[in-house]
């Protein structure tokens, strides 16, 4: 039939996204911009997720719908490189939260009717909802092994109704500091991301609680399922635990062993592949 004949054409054809683009975004001294924030998958097993603030990235040119030059439309710093006067403007293409807070503050409060320090109270509050949600959409499909972790890059953007969007999910976030605010910000949190996964790693390999994470600076847990889903996170910890006594055993048996062997950390992906998520 007409109708079976289209379900099997159907069946062949790849699923399509259609994107809108945001032709009305929130600028900042005319700019428009873009917002990266990280997450860390500090562990898989139990799963532990922190959020960590990053930075905003803005164009080099104003703003405008009808500009065809992409400089003006891409906040990346990849785009902004190509630019000639970057070298010249590169500190003013990547502000801090504690810029964008203050700069909304004086120019969009009244305007658009918003509480003070809305990038903290609302926008911060907003993310972090988002990336909790991104995340339990795709935990189940984790892998989940002592000692995987990952930090990952979520960008987005605010429209001029100041509603928040997600942009995309990066699973290798650049780490480059190449102008003032990334130099504060990057080297934090790729060593708070290895302090706090190396702690945890060491706290589930003892058998010990996760928490309070001593070496949590800037992080904010978002999940943490040794507390979420206890029972879980018990077992995992007590087969893990069973697991490296047998092995231990094993070796000391062994006539040809000498030491007794150790647990090493696998820093491999959890191999989280969100699919890009466009809102505009």
């Amino acid at each position: 039939s007409t109708q079976s004949t289209w379900d099997r054409q159907r069946s062949h054809v790849n699923d399509r996204m259609v994107q809108r683009y945001i032709e009305k975004p929130l600028l900042l001294n005319g700019k428009k911009i873009d917002i990266r924030a990280y997450m860390l998958i500090a562990s898989t097993a139990p799963f532990v997720v922190l959020y960590h603030p990053g930075y905003i990235r803005l164009c080099i040119d104003d703003y405008k719908l009808e500009e065809n030059n992409l400089i003006s439309h891409l906040n990346n710093q990849y785009m902004q490189k190509k630019d000639p006067r970057y070298q010249e403007k590169k500190d003013d293409t990547v502000w801090s939260y504690e810029q964008a807070n203050a700069f909304v503050n004086k120019h969009y409060m009244k305007e658009k009717g918003i509480e003070e320090n809305w990038w903290y109270n609302v926008f911060e509050l907003q993310v972090k909802k988002i990336m909790l949600h991104c995340f339990q959409s795709v935990k189940c499909t984790l892998k989940s092994r002592v000692g995987l972790f990952e930090l990952l890059g979520f960008d987005f953007m605010i429209d001029s109704n100041m509603k928040v969007w997600l942009i995309e999910i990066n699973v290798n976030p650049a780490i480059s500091t190449n102008c003032q605010v990334l130099d504060q910000v990057i080297p934090a949190v790729i060593n708070e991301t290895l302090d706090i996964s190396l702690e945890i790693w060491e706290k589930v390999r003892r058998g010990m609680p996760i928490c309070p994470i001593e070496s949590r600076k800037n992080m904010e847990v978002l999940y943490n399922e040794g507390i979420q889903g206890r029972g879980a996170y018990i077992n995992r910890v007590a087969n893990y635990v069973a697991s490296n006594l047998n092995k231990t055993a094993a070796s000391s048996n062994s006539q040809d062993s000498g030491n007794e062997p150790s647990a090493k950390i696998r820093p491999r992906s959890p191999s989280i592949s969100p699919s890009r998520v466009i809102a505009g």
